[in-house]
Formats: C-alpha cells, sequence, structure tokens
C-alpha cells in the first residue's frame, strides 16, 4: 500500500513500529508525495525521506536516528517531541511545522526556507544553520549548544527566555530578533549586522560583539559580563539601567547610544568614536577613554566617575559631595557650613603649604558646625542597592564629628559620632 491517504485506506497509523532502512520514495505517491501520514511515537533508523513533498503528517513523539530529509518540502507537520540523531535537512523548505520539546542532536538545517517553524522548548546540540534563510522562528525557552547560525539569515526570530551556550552567530544578519530574558554564554555575534534586536533583561556572558554592526538594539536591563564590542557600529542603542561591568567598547563607533543608570564599571572605550552618547546617572568607575573621541560634557551628570581615565590620560575623581568639604583660603566666611556656636576659620596647614583646614579661633570655648547633604538626590538606591557614599576626614585630637542619617520625614534612622582614627559601625539607609 501507499503511505497516503486514499478512499479506502484513511491515515495510515504505525504507532510504537520500529522501521529499518526505509526509503519513503519507495512508498510516496509517484515517488514525490506524503499526505495525512501518522507515525508518531516510532522508531525510524537510516530513514530516508530525500525531495519527497509532505504535508499534514505526524511524526510526534518519533525518533530519527540518521535520516535524511534533503530537497523535502515540509508543510503543516508535527515533529514535537520527537527525536533527531545524525539528520540531514539540508535544502529542506520548511512552512508551518512544528518541533516544540524535540532533540535534534548533530542535525544539519542548512536551508534557504524555513518559513514559521515553531523548536519552542526543544534542545539543540551540535545543530547546524549555517547559510540558512529562516523566517518567524521560534526559539523560546530552547536549549541551544554548539548551534551555528554562521552566514545565516533570520527575520522576526523569537529566543527569548532561551539558554545559548557557544552559539555561533558570526556574519549572520538579524531583523526584528527576541532574545529577552534569555542566558547566553560564549556566543558570537562578530561580525553580525543586527537591527531592532530585543536583549532587555536577558544575562549575557561573554558575549563577542566585535566588528558588528547594530542598530536600534535593545540592551535595556542587560546583564553584560566580560563584553567585547571592538570595532562595532552602535547606533541608536538602548543600554538602560544595564550591567556592563569590564565590557570592551575598544575602537568602536557608538552614535545616539542611551547608557542612563548603567554601571559601566571597569569598562573600556579606548579610541572609541563617541557622538551623542547619554552617561547620565551611570557609574563610570574606573572606566578608561584614553584616546576616545568624545567631548568633555558626556561625562556630565553621570554617578560617578572616580578613577576614570579620560581621552587625554588624566585620571579624574568624583567631585566632593560636602560643600567647601576641603576648607577655602581665598575667602574669608566658611562657606557652606552653619556655625551654630563658637567661631571657625580657614587657615594653611602647618604640614603643608597647600593645604588648607578648618581651625578653632578658641580651644577652650570650642565650636560646632554642621551642613546637610542631600543623597537622596545623587543616585536613586533602588538602581544601586549596594552603592556607599565613602565619607573621610582628617581631624586633630579632640575634635569629633556626628554623622546622622536623616528620613524624608525629617526623622533620625542612624547616628554615631566619629573621633580621629574611628570608622562608622551602624549603616546609613539612603531614601
Amino acid at each position: 500500500k501507499q503511505l497516503t491517504d486514499t478512499p479506502e485506506n484513511r491515515s495510515l497509523d504505525l504507532s510504537t513500529a520500529k522501521l529499518l532502512d526505509i526509503d519513503f520514495r519507495d512508498t510516496a505517491v509517484d515517488g514525490k508525495q506524503l499526505d495525512q501520514l501518522s507515525l508518531a511515537g516510532i522508531f525510524l533508523s537510516n530513514a530516508t525521506f530525500i525531495d519527497i513533498k509532505m504535508s499534514n503528517i505526524s511524526f510526534s513523539r518519533t525518533k530519527f536516528d540518521t535520516a535524511n530529509f534533503s530537497l523535502a518540502k515540509i508543510n503543516d507537520a508535527n515533529f514535537s517531541s520527537a527525536e533527531f540523531y545524525n539528520t540531514s535537512f539540508a535544502s529542506t523548505s520548511f512552512s508551518n511545522t512544528i518541533f516544540t520539546k524535540a532533540t535534534f542532536n548533530n542535525v544539519n538545517f542548512l536551508s534557504k526556507n524555513i518559513h514559521s517553524v515553531n523548536f519552542e522548548n526543544s534542545t539543540l546540540a551540535h545543530v547546524d544553520f549555517s547559510f540558512s534563510v529562516l523566517y518567524n522562528a521560534d526559539f523560546s525557552s530552547a536549549s541551544l549548544s554548539n548551534v551555528s547560525f554562521l552566514f545565516s539569515v533570520l527575520y522576526n526570530p523569537d529566543f527569548s527566555s532561551a539558554t545559548l551556550s557557544n552559539v555561533n552567530f558570526s556574519q549572520a544578519v538579524l531583523f526584528n530578533a527576541k532574545f529577552s530574558s534569555l542566558i547566553i554564554i560564549n556566543v558570537k555575534f562578530s561580525s553580525t549586522i543586527l537591527n531592532d534586536v530585543d536583549f532587555s533583561f536577558a544575562k549575557l556572558h561573554k558575549p563577542d560583539f566585535s566588528e558588528a554592526q547594530l542598530t536600534k538594539v535593545n540592551f535595556a536591563s542587560i546583564i553584560l559580563i566580560l563584553a567585547t564590542f571592538e570595532y562595532a557600529m552602535v547606533s541608536n542603542a538602548n543600554f538602560q539601567q544595564s550591567s556592563c561591568v569590564a565590557s570592551i567598547f575598544d575602537y568602536g563607533m557608538l552614535s545616539y547610544c542611551n547608557f542612563w543608570h548603567s554601571n559601566l564599571k571597569d569598562a573600556a572605550f579606548q579610541r572609541a568614536a563617541l557622538n551623542q552618547v547619554n552617561f547620565s546617572r551611570a557609574n563610570l568607575y574606573k572606566t578608561t577613554f584614553i584616546g576616545a573621541n568624545m567631548i568633555k560634557s558626556e561625562l556630565n551628570n553621570t554617578l560617578s566617575i572616580q578613577d576614570a581615565v579620560l581621552s587625554n590620560g588624566t585620571r579624574v575623581h568624583d567631585e566632593n559631595l560636602i560643600s567647601n568639604g576641603q576648607a577655602d583660603c581665598n575667602i574669608s566666611h566658611i562657606s557652606g557650613w552653619t556655625v551654630s556656636n563658637g567661631n571657625i576659620t580657614s587657615v594653611i596647614s602647618n604640614s603643608s603649604n597647600s593645604n588648607c583646614q578648618f581651625t578653632l579661633q578658641s580651644l577652650s570655648t570650642g565650636a560646632t558646625m554642621y551642613q546637610r547633604v542631600n543623597l537622596s538626590d545623587k543616585w536613586d538606591s533602588n538602581f544601586w542597592p549596594y552603592s556607599q557614599a565613602v565619607l573621610s576626614a582628617k581631624m586633630s585630637v579632640g575634635i569629633s564629628m556626628e554623622l546622622k542619617g536623616i528620613k524624608n520625614d525629617h526623622s533620625v534612622s542612624s547616628k554615631e559620632t566619629l573621633s580621629k582614627l574611628q570608622y562608622a559601625t551602624n549603616e546609613f539607609h539612603i531614601s
């Protein structure tokens, strides 16, 4: 009998069978077509489907070991929960095909015509999509390891909530792709074109975007660990509230990129070209800009530039949050401070002619001065829950400093009195 739907024999069902060395070209209509075929839950070894047109077929839960679907045309097919080992789909055309919860190992998908294929919750290991063209492919919640998309083109792919390890997208083209909320380990996007791609809330460990072209890419709230963007061209990218610790942007071209509230600690922008890049409220602690083409105003309003190195090699420091924290001997009054009792003046230090210090006019009478510093408008503790304001002071013996934490309702949350060589033991929370 032919394995197809006829008035005399409706939809042959061989569930649970074990079939070896079968060439389905011998059973298809004119050796070319299989319709309404159900072979769910069987085992197929050394099966051949070369150049067969298949539609409305079901191979769900079927195990394929050494199968060849080359040049086949597969439409409205169900391969859910199937297993594929040593299988070739080279030059196969797909449309509306379901591979949900399927397993692939050593499988070849080199094809220019893959439409609306669903790999959701599937497991792919040692799978090759090189030089393929995929339209609306769904890889959401899938696990991909040692998978190659080298030179492939992907339109509207969905990798959201997936896990990717050692996946190669080098020299591929991705349009309107979703990589949100996924985990990526050692994935290559080198020389890749990414247009309108969403990586928001993803975690990427050692991703390689070197020499890539990124346009309208969303990296909001992403965690980038040891990422490299060397020689990359990045435009209109959103890095808001992202973590880019120790990421490398050397020799890159970044234009109209937004790093608002991002953590760029130990990042490198050496010899990069920066145009209209927003670092507002970003943490640039120990970030390097040596040789970068940029304007200094782009670093205005950052959260921190402590120990950052500017384009000319100058190492910079954060502005003192305390007004007139370093006494100014060029003015007669104590600017920025309120003296509640006694008298205090600014005088040159006995130990250094370049240092100015606050001094009591009367040791017997003493004096008190205070200043309120509003830290809540310096940074948002919701964005930076582990940040700390560092307070240091050089004090003589007999001088003490009272440190208070004041809430928005003006109540005192913490209070501590410090003298020379003492450290605060209380936590002062910012709210």
